[in-house]
């Protein structure tokens, strides 16, 4: 499956919110952020209470899963942004996917963006609400990395081939 950029910058601000905006998409990008609700402590509390349940299938963490990842989309997928991938998903055809780029600032770097609810499924119980379950988002916590462009060479070039026979 092919995989089309979809770039979320995200960063705190003052007054427990966050600024987000979809800065590359397939269909549109925003020109400005939408500051969004944003309680680090809250999101810190429930990563760090999360990691900490034993059991994967506890229904305790099962639940501190299901209230992190929706705290979490509230954070990365306001419905300006929701909207943009839902119509670069729907512009897209049936083999390909979005890679959502999560362009994030140290304070939200950290936590578990691999448990972050689609906006659409959020009536779903964990984990068929996850973006990471959807065949189609591929997600990826990394600023994109420019290519290396190689200058063609102008000079004479030499290339030296050594083999050896393994017989």
């Amino acid at each position: 499956m092919e995989y089309v950029d979809f770039q979320i910058r995200a960063w705190t601000g003052p007054g427990g919110q966050a600024q987000v905006m979809a800065h590359a998409t397939p269909v549109n990008t925003m020109r400005q952020p939408v500051g969004v609700p944003c309680d680090l402590s809250r999101l810190s509390s429930l990563a760090r209470v999360y990691k900490e349940y034993p059991s994967r299938d506890s229904d305790e963490r099962i639940a501190r899963a299901q209230e992190l990842g929706d705290l979490l989309s509230q954070v990365v997928f306001p419905r300006a942004v929701y909207s943009l991938l839902a119509a670069s998903l729907a512009r897209l055809p049936a083999d390909s996917g979005v890679r959502v780029r999560l362009c994030l600032d140290d304070h939200l770097l950290d936590l578990p963006w691999e448990l972050v609810s689609l906006p659409d499924v959020v009536r779903s119980r964990f984990p068929r609400n996850c973006a990471a379950m959807d065949e189609r988002l591929s997600l990826v916590r990394e600023a994109p990395i420019t290519q290396l462009s190689v200058k063609p060479a102008t000079g004479k070039q030499r290339l030296v081939f050594a083999a050896t026979d393994p017989r």
